[in-house]
């Protein structure tokens, strides 16, 4: 039966290693007869193990045998939710922004939700996270809550803070520490018992909080907008997501809120794929074969995707030819600056052209293949150029050249219609999800409108409403930050960077 002088600490402590023995039963003739309390404290232990089918028959005993007891109908209204979000991964984003905003730390009260994904064995990565069926682009794969998390209103010492929440909770928690040991996978030989009873190894916790926690700003919306006013930094360790292997090319994105991380296919994924993400972002730039593998060293592995072997093939002539280009391309661009403000009519857009053509034909591979990462930068200049100059021809050109540089592989989106084309835009490939992928389709949307695109300019938007669902985690704030704008765009007929 239920100690019930230490029950009422469980949910309080987080400490519920040492009553599992109180809700083991012996097995007798005839079910024993709990009290009302202990019925209620079995449910909140539920609760707390994320057990919410469990909890919520425990819930619906005390609302019928005791119909006057309100916290029981309250908390069973509450851990419905609950199982909504973890068998379904329904959730109300934006309650989560709202606590967010009001918990300090922001640790939520809400389920983990794994969707079509399971971990398996990889070959040569000890273990993985695979698909188990067909997703899209944009689908929900996983919704984790941190296993232990820390924030701080300042830009440092979040990790400090990890190491020792972490630390404090194997503690408290030892059969915690097999789920916790199993993100690790180096080197160092974890002790995890001492005199026959359980051992927080430090050392071991060192190593996860360092090699396998993520940071970031409070929210991932927060970082897109780039909010002057949002400050503060939050580290944790989410188990399911640290299985997550890496490559420079991804096929999956996260994405945080508070202590929630939210995992979205960032491509169209078959089955039994593995999951990939870059353990360091890639910059707007050329890729840095040597710099990528310095920064992996730590993980214990040399990383063999398709940007760093091309870049490891590229020769220094051809990086010296590449680097005299962008010394003139940026010369070209420079010649809009006036006084500090910069005119783009002043600005020779032709040679620009020109010089990105050459560039391009620097690369061996197509940027389907290897995408080009130092290339989609100045066709974004060069688009947002065209914007405020009112050419919307140019305008969905050099935006379809940014997707391209991207390593997208885009059909019936060009303008005007190409012979024997559809009018309907497919992504055929998914390339590199950046945050600015959004602001592409975007203009996108504005230009085929101005146009008389009507058709084309609706798909152009639900495609910027997959790619912001990919890069912030959620889509039902992007009419509030780029819908509502669109239509002002579309109304009174102006492109997007025009504004």
């Amino acid at each position: 039966m239920i100690d019930l002088n230490r029950a009422p600490s469980y949910p309080k402590t987080q400490r519920f290693d040492s009553t599992l023995s109180d809700f083991e039963y012996p097995p007798p003739e005839s079910p024993p007869v709990q009290s009302e309390r202990e019925l209620l404290l079995e449910a909140n232990y539920l609760y707390s193990l994320g057990r919410f089918r469990d909890c919520s028959e425990v819930l619906k005993i005390i609302c019928k045998e005791y119909p006057e007891n309100r916290q029981a109908k309250t908390e069973l209204t509450r851990t419905i939710f609950r199982l909504l979000e973890q068998q379904r991964g329904g959730y109300s984003f934006k309650t989560l922004y709202s606590e967010v905003a009001t918990l300090h730390p922001p640790q939520l009260d809400h389920a983990t939700y794994v969707g079509p994904v399971e971990v398996r064995e990889s070959p040569g990565k000890d273990r993985g996270l695979f698909t188990t069926a067909q997703v899209k682009a944009g689908d929900l794969l996983v919704c984790e809550k941190a296993f232990s998390y820390s924030y701080s209103d300042y830009s440092t010492g979040t990790k400090t803070a990890l190491r020792e929440t972490t630390f404090r909770k194997l503690t408290d928690n030892p059969n915690l520490i097999p789920l916790f040991s199993s993100v690790y996978h180096g080197t160092y030989q974890p002790i995890f018992e001492i005199d026959g009873k359980p051992f927080v190894d430090p050392q071991l916790v060192e190593r996860v909080t360092t090699l396998n926690s993520f940071g970031g700003s409070l929210t991932s919306l927060a970082s897109h907008i780039s909010n002057p006013n949002a400050t503060g930094h939050s580290s944790g360790i989410w188990v399911l997501a640290a299985s997550i292997n890496h490559s420079c090319i991804a096929n999956c994105r996260r994405s945080f809120i508070g202590d929630m991380q939210i995992i979205r296919a960032c491509r169209d994924i078959p089955p039994n794929t593995e999951l990939l993400w870059p353990y360091r972002n890639p910059a707007a730039q050329d890729h840095d074969y040597d710099a990528t593998q310095r920064d992996l060293e730590e993980y214990g592995f040399v990383c063999a995707c398709e940007l760093c072997v091309d870049a490891k093939s590229t020769g220094k002539k051809v990086l010296n030819k590449r680097e005299g280009l962008r010394i003139e391309l940026a010369a070209v661009f420079a010649t809009g600056g006036q006084r500090g403000a910069f005119d783009c009519a002043k600005v020779d857009t032709a040679m620009i052209e020109r010089t990105l053509a050459l560039l391009e034909s620097t690369y061996a591979k197509s940027a389907i293949e290897v995408p080009r990462t130092g290339l989609w930068d100045p066709y974004l200049a060069l688009t947002r150029m065209y914007g405020v100059l009112g050419r919307s021809q140019n305008v969905i050109w050099s935006t379809l050249k940014i997707l391209e540089m991207l390593g997208f592989s885009v059909h019936g989106a060009a303008f005007p219609v190409r012979k024997g084309e559809s009018r309907v835009i497919v992504v055929e490939k998914w390339g590199l999800v950046v945050d600015y992928l959004v602001e592409c389709w975007m203009i996108l949307w504005t230009a085929y409108a101005v146009l008389g695109d009507g058709e084309r300019a609706e798909m152009a938007r639900r495609f910027a409403v997959v790619s912001y669902r990919i890069v912030v985690g959620e889509d039902v704030t992007f009419e509030e930050r780029y819908g509502g704008k669109g239509r002002a765009c579309v109304e009174q007929s102006r492109l997007w960077s025009s504004l």
